[in-house]
């Protein structure tokens, strides 16, 4: 249900953006014709009427930046997620004697490979949404199966013990940081 209100979501905000493009077009138009008439004849157009023009392209662009920004955002962090947990309501109807040893691990898209991680509260609510969509939507929680979640997003020395304190972070999943055993073992012992 939420990949399809996502999806409608970023249609409807195509559908606005081709409209700005088309209003953008069209200021080009408008804009070079007024910047003809002032080279062909001085003082043809006012500096008033020369802002103002100009004042109208910033409005239409910040409004296509922003929505660009806000629909970037929104497929990053919360569109697919829930279809990625669709994948273990599938393993529940075939494996689910097996349940009981799974494990799943969350890191956002933009934190793969960047250094970056995501701040706690975010991680919290995350983590807080996949364990309410296992036991909720997938019945798990009837089943009295409660697997751990753990967070995977550029996991390092000086962010674990924070991660961990987080509520609904049952574990850490360390990327790039276990290719050192030291950092590793450090990590391991502080989380």
């Amino acid at each position: 249900m939420c990949s399809w209100f996502g999806s409608l979501i970023i249609l409807s905000s195509l559908w606005i953006q081709v409209k700005i493009d088309v209003k953008i077009n069209e200021w080009f138009g408008v804009f070079y014709d007024m910047i003809q008439k002032a080279l062909a004849k001085p003082n043809a157009i006012t500096i008033e009427e020369y802002w103002s023009n100009l004042a109208s392209f910033i409005t239409l662009a910040g409004i296509y930046i922003a929505l660009y920004v806000a629909i970037s955002f929104f497929t990053a962090h919360y569109l697919f997620l829930s279809e990625q947990l669709d994948v273990l309501g599938q393993l529940q109807s075939t494996y689910e004697d097996k349940l009981r040893s799974i494990s799943v691990a969350y890191e956002p898209i933009w934190a793969i490979g960047s250094g970056l991680n995501a701040e706690k509260d975010y991680i919290e609510e995350t983590h807080k949404f996949v364990k309410k969509y296992l036991n909720d939507q997938l019945g798990w929680g009837q089943l009295d199966i409660y697997p751990a979640v753990l967070y995977g997003g550029s996991v390092n020395l000086v962010n674990c013990e924070e991660i961990i304190s987080s509520n609904d972070v049952d574990g850490l999943l360390i990327g790039g940081a276990s290719l050192n055993s030291e950092t590793f073992s450090k990590i391991y012992n502080l989380s």
